[in-house]
């Protein structure tokens, strides 16, 4: 068996985690606090996009966006998702 060891339990080590189980690798997950996701991602948590910088990171906001929306609507794990919209403006002649 595969095995990996995730450091840091954020958004992005939970989440890496979980697809690395999903996909049948033995995962060791190091956090500091008691509690994933309770450092900057819970600072952050108002803040999740559907857009980004360049395609790739925009595919990732993407594809974290139907995960957690997956696991809110099976009441997965007490995630609770709550989905706003947002607008950005840009200047005439701004890029």
């Amino acid at each position: 068996m595969k095995k990996a060891v995730v450091i840091g339990g954020g958004i992005a080590g939970a989440s890496i985690s979980r697809e690395l189980a999903r996909a049948g690798v033995g995962v060791t997950l190091l956090e500091r606090s008691k509690q994933l996701c309770s450092g900057a991602t819970w600072h952050a948590a108002g803040l999740v996009t559907r857009f980004g910088g360049s395609p790739k990171l925009k595919k990732l906001h993407v594809r974290s966006m139907q995960l957690l929306e997956a696991i809110h609507d099976r009441n997965e794990g007490g995630v609770g998702l709550h989905l706003t919209g947002s607008i950005r403006l840009i200047e005439k002649g701004d890029s």
